[in-house]
């Protein structure tokens, strides 16, 4: 691959695909039987692969997965309103740096009651639908061609360094608890001293946390999480954010200065 690429290998492709269900029935005397039906609304598949990098990138709608194990009484019921990833890398050696990206969205997440009745039978947390989504871009410099079966045979340690980190949306919204955050670092490769193994970030990324406090009574009174560790939990809130004008929520700026600090909302912690 990484001849052809040198040669001036170039491609890039996509698929849409429309409406489409899946029904799976295995019987099996022994291990026991499985049955599952899929269905969704449609999505794309991109592909890309060049001298510039290699990406991918897929969305899904309206994802539904019913699924049946002999070894669970009842059936695992999930849906998805939407879905997708995306992934971007750099695949030839330079000494400049080149853009990569990673992202993941897994949007309005609804599970069966019956899932949600293993771990909260009496039904305490909100079961509302439940987001993650993680959007990331940046800049590295790639140190080998990990592509040549040669030289990734001789590789001794990391193919690259990254230079530049954004996030750029950061949600994890469920059981009544919502996190979001955005942000740019930079990271200094040559010093790997001011924190030792790692190069020197310098930067600053955002923070805001709704419905944290309430999420830990509520685990709390459920007894999955013991009164000492939420009091832990909340010193840590209190250390690295502030509060908000509305009830229960927090906001922390995290700051990577060029001198080596590290400050949550203008505080020194290290």
């Amino acid at each position: 691959m990484a001849a052809m690429i040198a040669a001036g290998f170039d491609m890039s492709g996509s698929i849409t695909y429309g409406a489409s269900n899946t029904d799976i029935n295995f019987q099996d005397e022994t291990e026991g039987d499985f049955a599952a039906t899929t269905s969704s609304q449609g999505g794309d598949l991109s592909v890309e692969m060049g001298p510039g990098g290699i990406a991918y990138a897929g969305s899904q709608k309206d994802t539904k997965m019913n699924i049946k194990v002999a070894d669970l009484p009842f059936p695992i019921d999930l849906s998805m309103a939407r879905s997708g990833f995306k992934l971007q890398a750099p695949v030839v050696k330079s000494d400049d740096p080149q853009d990569f990206a990673f992202g993941i969205t897994l949007g309005d997440f609804v599970m069966s009651d019956m899932i949600w009745g293993i771990f909260d039978p009496t039904g305490q947390l909100p079961r509302d639908p439940a987001t993650i989504e993680l959007d990331l871009s940046g800049q590295a410099k790639l140190l080998v061609n990990y592509m040549d079966p040669e030289a990734a045979a001789n590789l001794a340690g990391p193919p690259g360094e990254v230079n530049a980190l954004t996030v750029n949306t950061l949600v994890l919204d469920a059981a009544g608890a919502r996190l979001e955050g955005q942000g740019d670092v930079t990271f200094d490769n040559t010093d790997q001293t001011t924190f030792p193994g790692m190069p020197k970030p310098v930067g600053a990324v955002d923070l805001s946390l709704v419905g944290g406090n309430g999420l830990l009574d509520k685990l709390v009174g459920m007894g999955m999480l013991p009164e000492e560790q939420a009091m832990g939990a909340r010193m840590m809130m209190g250390l690295f954010a502030v509060p908000g004008t509305e009830p229960d929520t927090l906001s922390s700026k995290i700051e990577f200065t060029e001198d080596g600090q590290v400050l949550a909302n203008g505080q020194r912690i290290k």
